[in-house]
């Protein structure tokens, strides 16, 4: 009786558990009872360690915090102002007030991916419709943005430098024009070649207008042909004798084009002319003889190009080192009183580890090495280019259906990179260069397939 008595009370003389957050209350805010066990003397080296760097890290989290919400602010504001910028282009899209300089930002955005220089192969596409636009560069891009659907919706690994209408800039006893893009030297320069029939004129504001719209681009533009404008050009200077002269004079002062044909193309009369917005670009202008039985001289010039210099870095040439006077220059060094020299570990490691670059420095030779360039094939650089050219524009436009573009054109580009680089295998060990075989694996960090 007497024991069971003794544990009856006990139990009810036992006071509830606090919590937490009582525990907490009562004694004070959780940072300040971290202080006092950091100053308890009875608080182990180890315990006070921890605290302290919890201690640092929460005021590392608090910045961090800090930061993070003026850059999601940022964010916010950004994100509002471009609304308003998106509407305000829908705005002013319904209004067609910009129909000319939208096309053109897009013709240069995808200009930007039409960087092959060899087009060795083309498609004719039958029955494509016209479209129903006037603005010339809104036609090119339409048929480019046709074509690319096409392929697409074929599964067809490429993307289209360029397209043409056949027919489409020349007009019957009006004029021809032919317009392209030509990449020398990672330099893009637009051509545009031009004949014009003698004393035609109801065709001559179509012909200024779609020169005019191609002249508007970042690239350099060199416009040439046989005019049939002999008014245009007398004694060295332009003229605007006539309607059709004041006309081309306005075009052509309004681009920056400067005429640099100096002597006459046929008897007296300077038919064909050489325009360019650069002068730099166009030197060494000649008149030369015809061709064939044509009665027209021949037009020679230069094109001023940079040539682009080869790019090096500089490393260390460890096969080609003299290793028996490393292994006599590190048999002479007196280890044991460099080492002495130290007093821990880590200055003992310091120490050998500049007596090894000391030796670097001195026994092996530097030799410059030039950086490997891209090297993926052509179909693999359009790919890749239209995957970002499509990525740029769900970005711009957030819809689902360029985002689906978008992933689609993205998976079968990774479906082509990755069947390249079994080709690669395949191809190396193929080879049986033991030498290309082991230097895969080393240098497999740095390969140029994405």
């Amino acid at each position: 009786m007497v024991s069971s008595s003794s544990r009856s009370s006990l139990v009810s003389t036992r006071q509830p558990k606090k919590n937490r957050t009582e525990e907490t209350q009562a004694n004070g805010k959780p940072l300040d009872r971290l202080i006092k066990v950091t100053n308890d003397a009875r608080t182990p080296g180890y315990m006070k360690l921890v605290i302290d760097l919890m201690l640092e890290m929460k005021e590392e989290i608090q910045e961090a915090n800090r930061r993070n919400k003026e850059q999601t602010d940022e964010v916010e504001r950004l994100r509002n102002e471009n609304l308003s910028l998106k509407s305000q282009l829908n705005a002013l899209r319904t209004s067609n007030t910009l129909p000319i300089s939208t096309s053109v930002s897009d013709s240069a955005s995808l200009s930007s991916s039409n960087n092959d220089p060899d087009l060795k192969r083309s498609i004719v596409i039958r029955n494509l419709p016209e479209p129903q636009c006037t603005n010339s560069v809104e036609k090119v891009f339409h048929d480019l943005s046709a074509v690319t659907e096409i392929l697409s919706c074929l599964d067809v690994e490429c993307l289209p430098i360029t397209t043409y209408r056949m027919g489409q800039e020349s007009i019957p006893d009006a004029y021809e024009l032919l317009i392209c893009d030509i990449f020398i030297n990672s330099k893009c320069i637009r051509f545009m070649v031009v004949y014009r029939v003698p004393g035609n004129t109801s065709g001559l504001n179509r012909l200024m207008k779609t020169i005019s719209d191609f002249s508007i681009c970042s690239n350099p533009c060199i416009l040439l042909g046989d005019f049939n404008l002999p008014s245009l050009y007398s004694q060295g200077n332009l003229c605007e004798s006539t309607n059709n002269s004041q006309t081309f004079l306005s075009l052509i002062l309004t681009h920056g084009f400067q005429q640099l044909v100096t002597s006459p193309t046929r008897g007296n009369a300077y038919l064909d002319l050489l325009f360019c917005n650069d002068t730099f670009l166009i030197r060494n202008v000649q008149i030369g003889a015809p061709i064939g039985g044509s009665d027209h001289s021949t037009v020679i010039f230069d094109l001023n190009l940079l040539v682009l210099p080869e790019i090096f870095e500089y490393k260390r040439d460890f096969k080609n080192a003299d290793y028996s006077a490393i292994l006599e220059h590190l048999a002479n060094i007196d280890w044991l009183g460099s080492f002495n020299m130290t007093n821990t570990v880590n200055e003992m490691y310091e120490t050998f580890l500049a007596i090894l670059h000391h030796v670097i420095e001195l026994f092996f030779p530097i030799r410059k090495v030039k950086l490997a360039q891209l090297s993926l094939p052509k179909y693999l650089q359009r790919m890749l280019n239209h995957r970002t050219l499509l990525w740029k524009n769900a970005v711009l436009k957030q819809d689902a259906n360029s985002w689906d573009k978008f992933k689609e054109a993205n998976l079968r580009t990774e479906k082509a990179v990755n069947r390249y680089n079994v080709y690669l295998e395949k191809k190396l060990i193929e080879s049986e260069d033991k030498t290309k075989f082991y230097s895969k694996p080393r240098h497999g960090a740095n390969t140029m397939v994405p």
